[in-house]
């Protein structure tokens, strides 16, 4: 049994810690885009086997892995990080992994933020949400509203209030007036996308940037609207 992670293994246990969770299908599609399905389930297997990622299954059949406990000392990440999702909470996760890996930005992990922007850094402020985007100048910041089949008043709600929390920093705002910040609504439908792109056209006034995504991962999770 291995029990030094390789470079690759060092990189999809990071892989991991960044995102929370993954699956095998990103795993392909980041790390062995010209391998098969036999390649990364050996990787995996071999991964689980030695402790260093747990895989688990939902009840929609979705299988994902987060670190198991080798793998959570190698990165030093908590034991939390170990935890199954519930049907609740893996969507959010779940979508910001492939929000991310779809339009090639990176999930800042708290310990990046706190580094990269420690004028943003509040006291019990939540630093894991969000994300930069390098194809933009100056590298924008971003955060992910996820849209859970809800109505776009439900959305546009839930936005208003990401905004007020932001507008209250004063560094937040800085971003926003210099247009390097975007909350980024990800839902999982091209339908819906166009519903709420002209509801935040409608409401959304003044500097901040919000977009709006489809994230075909998440038809498996919200109904067609």
């Amino acid at each position: 049994m291995t029990t030094t992670p390789t470079d690759r293994d060092r990189q999809i246990l990071d892989h991991v810690y960044r995102y929370r969770l993954t699956t095998r299908e990103f795993l392909q599609r980041e790390f062995f885009p010209d391998a098969g399905d036999s390649a990364v389930s050996k990787v995996v297997g071999r991964l689980v086997g030695a402790g260093w990622l747990r895989e688990y299954r939902l009840g929609n059949g979705v299988t994902y892995c987060v670190l198991g406990r080798q793998g959570r000392e190698a990165v030093g990440a908590p034991a939390k990080r170990g935890r199954p999702f519930t049907e609740q909470s893996f969507p959010a996760a779940y979508g910001f992994l492939a929000f991310c890996v779809g339009q090639s930005v990176r999930r800042l992990t708290s310990a990046e933020f706190g580094t990269a922007f420690p004028e943003l850094c509040r006291e019990r402020m939540k630093t894991g949400g969000y994300y930069v985007d390098a194809r933009q100048p100056a590298g924008r910041l971003g955060t992910v509203l996820l849209d859970r089949g809800n109505h776009p008043k439900q959305v546009l709600h839930k936005l208003d209030r990401l905004l007020v929390q932001h507008y209250r920093s004063p560094g937040f705002v800085a971003l926003i007036q210099a247009g390097r910040f975007c909350v980024t609504i990800i839902t999982a439908w091209p339908v819906k996308q166009r519903l709420l792109e002209t509801a935040v056209k409608l409401a959304v006034h003044g500097p901040a940037r919000v977009e709006v995504t489809t994230v075909p991962e998440l038809q498996a999770f919200y109904r067609r609207i």
